[in-house]
């Protein structure tokens, strides 16, 4: 088994980074599906407990569910809204980041930059926007067009301890 590359919490540049050293490493990449390098380094448990953590209850069969008490399924919920919670603040993180990028850059064509002119005319400005984190908002970006990969995704949960710290030991007994 492979452990995680260790990520920084809130650096986008190091995460795009990371991301370009993991695809050149591989030889055939697409952004969708994932290689199956990828997919084959986590056993059925840490799988099934990833799933759970992403999907909640949409990770289980219609006979699995019905087995289930109403307690575990409550459970699973509340772990399954955890678990997004977080991931979409991150997202929104990494967006923030990506647009505070956008801001800075030096346009050599024009005496100003072109998204701060456009931001500045709305209501929001240049000031407000990306700088908070809103848990009303949901971030729709996916994964994959943020680049980022499910090591990347399982480390957040880890840290954020969505996930247990001994994630990469777990075995089923």
């Amino acid at each position: 088994m492979s452990t995680p590359p260790s990520v920084p919490q809130k650096s986008y540049q190091a995460l795009s980074e990371l991301t370009l050293i993991q695809t050149s490493q591989r030889k055939y990449q697409n952004p969708i599906r994932p290689s199956y390098q990828e997919r084959i380094w986590l056993n059925d448990y840490q799988h099934q407990l990833y799933r759970t953590a992403m999907k909640g209850l949409r990770a289980f069969t219609k006979a699995e569910l019905y087995r289930m008490s109403a307690k575990t399924k409550s459970k699973i919920r509340k772990f399954y809204e955890k678990a997004q919670i977080i991931l979409n603040r991150w997202k929104q993180q990494l967006v923030n980041e990506m647009f505070e990028q956008l801001c800075s850059i030096d346009c050599v064509k024009f005496s100003y930059n072109p998204f701060q002119k456009v931001f500045n005319e709305t209501t929001i400005g240049v000031k407000k926007f990306g700088k908070t984190i809103d848990d009303k908002f949901r971030c729709t970006l996916s994964f994959a067009q943020l680049k980022i990969s499910r090591e990347q995704v399982i480390f957040k949960l880890i840290q954020e301890q969505v996930l247990p710290t001994n994630f990469y030991k777990l075995q089923k007994i």
